[in-house]
């Protein structure tokens, strides 16, 4: 847990996360997020997606990997790499 701006936030539940069909990114919070970005190399958002339960992207092709910040309504940023 944490404290921002006088309140106590609880970490998100992230259900499920991985990579299918050739570079196909997919996620399931247990909640919806009310923010998700995805980063690649060098910091560059190449999407940012609101209010998603789950859902799925492609990963670019000239991307190594892309990292997976999200935010929820009760929770803290979290963040994952694939």
């Amino acid at each position: 847990m944490r404290k921002k701006h006088d309140r106590l936030l609880n970490d998100p539940l992230l259900l499920d996360v991985g990579i299918r069909n050739k570079g196909e990114v997919y996620f399931e919070f247990g909640e919806k997020a009310i923010h998700i970005q995805l980063i690649g190399k060098n910091g560059n958002v190449f999407r940012k997606l609101f209010d998603m339960q789950k859902g799925f992207f492609k990963i670019p092709l000239e991307e190594s990997y892309v990292r997976l910040p999200f935010f929820s309504n009760r929770a803290r940023r979290q963040q994952r790499l694939l």
